[in-house]
């Protein structure tokens, strides 16, 4: 550590701070970065240490581990940063700036996914500004480590907000920025540290400028003036303004007031409004009413003839109503009147002057403060979460809190009190978070730990915010009581319940301008004069205004959708004027306010409500906070604020107390890893003898100490070295978890997976089973059964044997038809065969196929059917050896086509498996003609009693003829039938394929069958003749041959 053996004495002869110079080698500023690193501590040391760091140019100093003080004045610059040199680092290892903060809090979101909160408290002349916008921009660029896109989008539309914000709730006064609101972000992240969400609570405080031009030593909102100097000449050409803040009246000059500094140019606000998820017409519509909130404060009021209020001349009504998209009678109507409700009866009541005057200030302040929440909530719906923990697992959230100064102008009024009491109640957080808490928490647990004192603040927190008693809900009565209620007796119902409090201290001069009343704050004793105090604390002017704007989609409407001069009836700032022109029948005059029964929200319930959500979220996390003090304060201010901020009991906790606290449970499994005696389970007893184990492996021992529950690590170096020596071990650890869990899934899956198939194994083997038995119980007789079991049903075979069911079923037929041939001898099955061939071919085509008579195949060779059977016979076996041929097919007398001739002959005709042979029947049965039978790819038939017979060839030469014998048979379905099993058989045994084992069948209707004779194409027609004997007979001059068949119907 870095001693301070003596330190310089304090000048306070020009209110400012001096030191002997032969300290400032001593104690330099590079070596004390954290009060912590004094050997020798006391206020005058710390302030002596701040001072020495300021005049070296380092704005920021770490007290104890979840300080950062900030000592900075308006004209210094930033401190140079870079990001880069904070990256990875720890805490205690880098030099104080906002950016170690920021590496600090994402890392532990990391590491431990702990709930932590950062506050921001002091003035922006002190630097709070520029500390809140690089704790931001660090944000922005380092806490989406996976570099996720949504996650980015939170992060950049987060920042947006604020700057966004920044310009409507930043006044300039004399000391420079004044923050009149108080935000609270809460920035949500994952399981792996990644934003996915954020949410805003955002209260604007500050006091509005009066429309009245007064003398004033802070300016108006910085929006106004953002408006005039930086928006495009058109803009403001449109608007109806002009670029000099001096022409209006709201509008405070700041000649003497320092220069107001905006972040960002007129068209990088308008692009982040837009990415906020503005459309380009709601941020017209929002720029048309801050100019018409402007014009507003133009309007003057004078007494007309009845002493009621008019509208003086050189108001600019009409722009002003085309501004806020509504009809000039209704902004006339607006101004001067209200209507009153009289049981069952309204009456209209014409304003006086100071009644319309009060309620124009009221309603420009409620639609100033209106596009406040408005934007508020737009970011709202952008950053909302969508998914919960469910889906990004379990859920960590950092909460960003920025709050207003504390404020003492004078003449202070409620806008002061309640930044007052913020101020009071962070600073309370400040106290608990950074001292009590964690004392309470070390004697809980047994640690020998000598209690630090503290001055608290706690009165005066109640005095201001105490349910019932303090003076916020002594306000709020007051204005939702009914009835007729002023300043003055607010003043005195405080008066009379908190005259006992020491810290209350009340004043009653006879006029009510003058009343006020002292608190003696914890920095320093504040009046405030209660003038006002009810107008400003009610919200019901402006409630309805608000309300529409949070919960309507369509905010602000497109002029241009408007077309012409029209104007659009239902504009929500319409239906806000007229909303505000009914009014109870009390009536309101001087210094008191007009009562409605139904209760609204106050200005100071919503403070106090913010605050006390705000401090217990507090409670809960590990809070950060960064106080911001002006070095250009007098000595008498700055050194009694800085005793009053507790830092040397600050830095006292810090050097004696510990930087971690975690139950002996949770500390094993987080840092088990570190030795091989306690990975991956400890053998001894217990979880304290398994850390001291770890602790004594890794020579830290000496930087813990053990309580009853939780062990405690006192060294910030010691953390480091745990955290590190865990980081390094962390990525081999979880893979060897990954390895592991991922094989006992795969061994879960294949446990899984091997039921699953024994289960269908089983299952399949019982259908099988099943289907077996439903066969045997239906076929087990089926022998007995006249028809063998054709009539059976055979039942529903399981996906898997649809194959099997298909070969049993024909099995089944096979032995059916086994069954039935046994009854008929087996010479007479070829025939049966041929049968079954015809029926399957010519059944359903040709009815009569002759299958009552017997097929004799060879008809040449019967006696029966011509006296030459033994020459033909003779003939044929001679043809037959020749060809190597023994399967007769078919044999027949027939009449054949002869194209040469031009008529028909008598011919005999042999077909076997082979070829087809001509024979000439009157020469002993020579042979004319054979042709092969695979030559042959077709055959055409008729339906009719014919037996015309066309044999298709491949080369156009169709063989046509007709099929004679002395009785006139049926012999085609015979003849078609053998030659296609013989086709069959052929291809089969040459190897041919389905189709090839075909030979295409065709029978007409029509009795016309179309051929190619010699490759010219011919038709045959059969026609019915009363001749005995068949007859060709050539058509002349077509190219038809007609075939008379006798008797044919």
């Amino acid at each position: 550590m870095a001693t301070a053996q003596k330190m310089g004495s304090v000048d306070e002869s020009e209110d400012s701070y001096a030191l002997d110079h032969e300290d400032e080698e001593v104690l330099t500023p590079e070596t004390c970065h954290n009060t912590m690193l004094l050997a020798e501590l006391s206020h005058d040391v710390i302030q002596q240490l701040l001072l020495l760091r300021h005049r070296a140019g380092i704005q920021y100093t770490n007290v104890g581990n979840n300080v950062l003080l900030s000592l900075s004045s308006n004209q210094d610059a930033p401190s140079p940063a870079v990001q880069s040199e904070f990256e990875q680092r720890q805490l205690f290892e880098s030099r104080a700036h906002p950016f170690a903060l920021a590496e600090h809090v994402t890392c532990n979101i990391r590491r431990m996914a702990l709930n932590q909160a950062v506050v921001f408290m002091g003035n922006s002349p002190a630097g709070k500004s520029q500390a809140f916008r690089d704790f931001m921009r660090y944000l922005t660029n380092h806490a989406n480590p996976f570099k996720k896109s949504y996650s980015a989008t939170v992060l950049e539309a987060l920042r947006t907000t604020h700057e966004a914000l920044h310009l409507f709730s930043t006044t300039y006064g004399e000391e420079g920025q004044i923050e009149n609101s108080i935000t609270n972000s809460e920035l949500i992240f994952d399981v792996t540290g990644s934003p996915i969400g954020a949410r805003i609570n955002s209260v604007l405080i500050g006091s509005w400028k009066s429309h009245r031009r007064t003398v004033s030593s802070e300016s108006n909102f910085a929006i106004f003036y953002f408006l005039l100097e930086r928006a495009p000449d058109s803009l403001v050409a449109q608007l109806g303004l002009t670029r000099e803040p001096a022409d209006y009246a709201i509008l405070t000059t700041y000649d003497s007031l320092p220069a107001m500094h905006y972040a960002m140019e007129f068209p990088e606000l308008v692009m982040k409004l837009r990415d906020l998820g503005l459309r380009e017409r709601e941020v017209d519509h929002m720029w048309s009413v801050l100019a018409a909130i402007i014009h507003l404060g133009q309007i003057t009021f004078e007494h007309d003839l009845q002493s009621k209020a008019k509208v003086a001349p050189g108001s600019n009504i009409d722009k002003i109503a085309g501004l806020l998209l509504m009809e000039p009678a209704e902004l006339y109507r607006f101004l001067l009147y209200r209507e009153l409700t009289v049981g069952a009866e309204y009456t209209e009541v014409h304003l006086t002057v100071a009644e319309a005057e009060g309620e124009l200030q009221r309603v420009v302040r409620g639609m100033a403060e209106s596009v406040f929440y408005w934007l508020v909530h737009k970011a709202n719906c952008v950053l909302r979460v969508t998914s919960g923990p469910l889906h990004y697992g379990r859920l960590s959230s950092l909460s960003i809190v920025n709050a207003p100064a504390f404020k003492d102008e004078g003449r202070n009024s409620l806008g002061e009190l309640l930044t007052n009491y913020i101020s009071e109640s962070l600073h309370h957080s400040y106290l608990q978070g950074s001292i009590r808490r964690h004392q309470e928490l070390y004697a809980k647990d047994g640690l020998p730990w000598t209690p630090v004192r503290f001055q608290s603040n706690r009165m005066v927190l109640e005095l201001v915010g105490q349910p019932f008693k303090g003076m916020i809900s002594i306000l709020d009565e007051g204005n939702i009581a009914a009835g007729f209620v002023t300043d003055r007796m607010f003043y005195q119902a405080i008066k009379a319940k908190l005259t006992d409090n020491k810290h209350f201290l009340h004043h009653s001069p006879p006029n009510i301008d003058h009343c006020y009343f002292t608190l003696n704050h914890i920095w320093k004793p504040v009046s405030y004069y209660v003038d006002g105090f009810l107008e400003q604390n009610d919200m019901k002017s402006h409630v309805e205004l608000k309300e529409l704007i949070l919960t309507t989609s369509q905010n602000f409407v497109s002029r241009e959708s408007l077309g012409g001069d029209s104007r659009l009836e239902n504009s929500i700032i319409v239906d806000y004027f007229r909303s505000l022109t009914q009014k109870e029948p009390s009536g309101r005059s001087g210094g008191g306010r007009q009562i409605q029964l139904p209760e609204t929200e106050t200005l100071g319930s919503r403070v106090k409500s913010l605050v006390g959500d705000l401090m217990k979220s507090l409670e809960k996390r590990e809070t950060y906070f960064v106080y911001c003090l002006d070095a250009d304060a007098p000595m008498s201010e700055l050194g009694p604020t800085l005793e009053k901020m507790c830092l040397l009991e600050v830095t006292l906790k810090s050097q004696s107390g510990f930087v971690l606290s975690l139950p002996y449970s949770r500390f094993l499994a987080r840092y088990k890893m570190l030795t091989q005696y306690t990975w991956p389970n400890f053998r001894g007893k217990g979880d304290v003898q398994a850390i001291k184990v770890l602790l004594h492996m890794l020579g830290v021992m000496e930087s813990c100490a053990f309580g009853h529950q939780m062990l405690h690590v006192h060294s910030q170096e010691a953390l480091a070295q745990l955290e590190l020596m865990r980081a390094s071990l962390l990525t081999a650890v979880i893979k060897f978890m990954q390895k592991m869990w991922r094989g006992a899934i795969a061994r879960k899956r294949f446990r899984v997976f091997y039921a699953m198939f024994k289960i269908v194994r089983k299952f399949r083997a019982w259908k099988f089973k099943t289907y077996l038995i439903s066969l045997v119980k239906k076929f087990g007789s089926v022998h007995e059964q006249p028809d063998l079991g054709k009539s059976i049903e055979w039942p529903q075979p399981p996906c898997s044997l649809e194959k099997f069911h298909l070969k049993l079923h024909n099995t089944f037929r096979r032995w059916r038809l086994r069954q039935r041939l046994k009854s008929v001898p087996e010479d007479e099955w070829p025939e049966i065969r041929i049968k079954i061939a015809a029926m399957e071919i010519l059944a359903k085509q040709r009815p009569d196929l002759g299958v009552n008579r017997r097929w004799k195949a060879n008809y040449l060779g019967l006696t029966s059917e011509h006296d030459q059977a033994a020459t033909y016979l003779s003939s044929v076996s001679e043809i037959l050896a020749e060809d190597n041929s023994t399967d007769i097919v078919f044999s027949s007398f027939a009449r054949k086509v002869s194209p040469r001739r031009g008529k028909a002959s008598s011919r005999a005709f042999l077909w076997t498996d082979k070829c087809l042979y001509k024979l000439d029947q009157k020469n002993d049965f020579k042979l004319l003609k054979s042709w092969d039978l695979s030559e042959v790819c077709g055959v055409s038939v008729t339906r009719g009693a014919d037996q015309l017979l066309a044999l298709h060839t491949r080369g156009a030469r169709d063989i046509v003829m007709c099929l004679v014998d002395a009785r006139l048979e049926n012999r085609v379905p015979e003849l078609v039938a053998g030659l296609c099993v013989a086709y069959r058989r052929n291809a089969a045994a040459a190897g041919g394929g389905q189709a090839a084992a075909e030979l295409k069948v065709t029978v007409v209707d029509d009795l016309v069958v179309r051929c190619s004779i010699k490759q010219v194409p011919h038709s045959i027609v059969v026609v019915g003749s009363s001749e005995s004997k068949p007859q060709f007979r050539k058509e002349h001059g077509v190219k038809q041959w007609t075939l008379y068949w006798p008797n044919l119907a």
